[in-house]
């Protein structure tokens, strides 16, 4: 994939940024339906674009430094995707990325305060879908 450096150095994550990595990046992530968009999701997970679980890592990449968590949350639909990601989707990987991409957005006093003005009831939503992942030892 045309990302993948960006899951390996520093530098490579500078270039994409420099080059509006985010943008793209998320735009990719837009593109993937969303289980509740597909009849019938819970028998046929066929739909799932191959390279959605890379595009989201990537975007997790993108999250190391301020500048590109800055502008990723410049947009607004794009957190809200992740979060609705975060809500429908099942599958523990998809979970897990998306899950650190949100904490790698809330370190930032930045856009901490940004992002819990936009979602007040954030740690509530956080703390009821991991309380349904106890089990798992990749998420917890």
């Amino acid at each position: 994939m045309l990302f993948e450096p960006l899951l390996m150095n520093t530098l490579n994550l500078d270039m994409a940024l420099k080059l509006n990595g985010v943008v793209d990046v998320s735009r990719l992530m837009m593109e993937q339906p969303m289980p509740s968009e597909v009849p019938g999701f819970e028998y046929n997970k066929k739909f799932v674009n191959t390279s959605f679980k890379h595009t989201l890592r990537c975007l997790c990449s993108c999250m190391r430094q301020e500048r590109g968590v800055i502008e990723f949350v410049t947009n607004p639909k794009w957190l809200n995707r992740l979060l609705q990601i975060l809500e429908e989707w099942k599958e523990e990987e998809i979970i897990v990325i998306c899950a650190k991409t949100l904490r790698l957005v809330l370190r930032s006093e930045v856009t901490y305060d940004r992002v819990a003005e936009q979602y007040p009831n954030m740690g509530t939503f956080m703390l009821i879908l991991m309380s349904q992942y106890i089990e798992s030892e990749h998420i917890i």
